[in-house]
């Protein structure tokens, strides 16, 4: 028999041929950490998640041209720019701390207004 494992926060966390805590039987519809088991079901955790090109249409224009030229100047944002223009990227995770650190790092460059930290990390999907 296999049992799905969750940590103790919910997340999906592999699979065991053992019974035990923090397992059901109930598998996940895919077996990835996006799901959360709470109340006794799987819930989809990819709200939090754009594609890159969805991600960096959250800048306006001028917050773009203004991050790309930084990028020659700035190794921090070169290395976080050259993460998200790698084809083999398929979503920035809104919701991780480095995502948020970068983005915050951005304000702080003057490159983007500080009140658009939370626009860019919260708004809507």
């Amino acid at each position: 028999m296999c049992y799905y494992l969750y940590d103790s926060t919910g997340r999906y966390n592999g699979t065991s041929s053992e019974d035990g805590e923090n397992r059901t039987k109930s598998p996940p519809d895919q077996l990835t950490i996006e799901w959360t088991w709470k109340d006794g079901s799987w819930e989809h955790n990819l709200r939090r998640i754009i594609g890159p090109i969805e991600f960096k249409l959250r800048f306006n224009a001028w917050e773009r041209l203004a991050i790309q030229a930084a990028r020659s100047d700035n190794p921090v944002v070169a290395d976080f720019y050259s993460m998200l223009d790698d084809v083999r990227l398929t979503y920035v995770h809104l919701d991780l701390p480095s995502v948020a650190e970068m983005v915050g790092y951005l304000a702080y460059l003057g490159l983007i207004a500080p009140g658009r930290v939370v626009e860019i990390l919260y708004d809507d999907i």
